[in-house]
């Protein structure tokens, strides 16, 4: 079980993150920012179009999370401090 981030502020960021591939019941979440399996939730970006990156509306979906990492990025993230 682990905790990915795109956001460099969240405990569970890696800048590898970004290739990795997120579900919510099976089905593909896009755009998402955190996924956390353990916790069962995604944080997504929401779907209107800001003017600044930090401006970015945000939601929390929950249920059954999994994240899908490339063989590539494995190793890399093995030691991601955000994995349980």
């Amino acid at each position: 079980m682990m905790r990915l981030s795109v956001d460099q502020d969240d405990p569970g960021y890696h800048p590898a993150a970004i290739r990795c591939s997120v579900t919510l019941d099976g089905v593909t979440i896009h755009d998402c920012r955190t996924a956390d399996e353990e916790q069962g939730y995604v944080v997504c970006y929401g779907k209107w179009e800001p003017r600044w990156r930090d401006q970015m509306p945000t939601e929390v979906r929950y249920g059954v999370v999994k994240i899908i990492v490339p063989e590539e990025y494995a190793t890399a993230l093995s030691t991601n401090k955000g994995e349980t």
